[in-house]
């Protein structure tokens, strides 16, 4: 009978029931504490450097090379006493980055700054695409696979620099514009095939020589001016220099071709106080601002001015 009634689980008479398990005790696991965010050393205030931000990223500043002055001209040395003379050189590897361009003539978000327009675009480097029209349209025929800044082609013989976005890749173009009457001339004024290059790329901006097959290709000119430039390189990176030191361009072709860093083919961007480099990248936040322009402006300036539009990348 003790033993049907343990097997029933009812305790026999006179025997004390079992205490039951205590419930394990689960100690909770201490809070995992954020990880910190990644902290980039700022750029050196002097001196030259090379910083590989990401992989396929890389900022560097050089002093100017010594060049043999044939006749440049130089604004006089007061006129830029203090401004940082280091060209800074931004290299991309468009195989790693999209480059992107934003205008608000497109209705994109972020109209401001370059700083702005890299916060809104997740940009982790911006800067001027090239001049523009009072509208707000680019000087320089300009265009995407969706937008058109500028539809028509600039006729001035300078604006021989054609910067082309084409399945990921980045090349620079030397077209000789249309010859004839008018500031402009319809994109029909093309050879066909290069007109249908131009209309079938991604992204497509006309301005001035600069650089052209490694060699100055400005001519010479008396102005001076701060300088935001953009092109490409013998490995078929992007290339971005900035230069805050005012200079003809003839001389500031000459002096980045002396760098020997292999840069092929640059364009202007923009001159004077618009012109404009930022860079964001994992805790860094950085600008050049540009400033001196003959019979515009002086060497006061230090803050980025508005954009209409911006040229910059983000990773793939």
């Amino acid at each position: 009978m003790l033993v049907w009634m343990w097997a029933c689980g009812i305790p026999a008479q006179g025997v004390e029931p079992a205490a039951p398990e205590p419930e394990p005790v689960v100690e909770e696991a201490p809070p995992v504490a954020p990880a910190p965010e990644p902290v980039v050393e700022p750029f050196p205030a002097e001196g030259p450097f090379r910083r590989e931000l990401l992989p396929g990223l890389v900022v560097a500043a050089y002093l100017p090379p010594e060049i043999d002055d044939i006749g440049y001209a130089r604004p006089s040395p007061e006129v830029w006493a203090g401004a940082d003379e280091r060209l800074f050189v931004v290299t991309v590897d468009p195989a790693r980055f999209e480059v992107v361009y934003r205008s608000k003539l497109a209705g994109d978000a972020g109209v401001g700054t370059a700083d702005s327009w890299a916060r809104e675009h997740g940009l982790v480097v911006a800067f001027n695409p090239g001049m523009f029209e009072p509208g707000a349209e680019a000087t320089g025929y300009t265009r995407t696979s969706t937008f058109v800044s500028q539809p028509a082609v600039r006729r001035q013989s300078l604006y021989r620099s054609f910067f082309v976005v084409e399945g990921g890749k980045v090349d620079m173009l030397d077209i000789r514009p249309p010859s004839g009457s008018g500031k402009y001339a319809p994109v029909t004024e093309l050879p066909a095939a290069l007109r249908s290059r131009l209309e079938g790329a991604d992204f497509v901006a006309q301005s001035l020589s600069i650089l052209r097959d490694g060699a100055p290709a400005y001519p010479p000119r008396k102005n001076q001016w701060s300088e935001l430039a953009y092109g490409v390189d013998d490995q078929g990176r992007l290339v971005v220099v900035f230069s805050r030191r005012p200079y003809e361009m003839r001389e500031l072709g000459a002096r980045v071709a002396a760098l020997g860093l292999g840069i092929r083919d640059l364009l202007h961007g923009e001159g004077g106080p618009e012109a404009s480099l930022v860079v964001r990248v994992e805790g860094l936040e950085w600008f050049a601002v540009g400033s001196y322009e003959t019979g515009f402006f002086g060497n006061s300036n230090r803050r980025l001015w508005g954009l209409p539009a911006v040229l910059g990348v983000r990773p793939k």
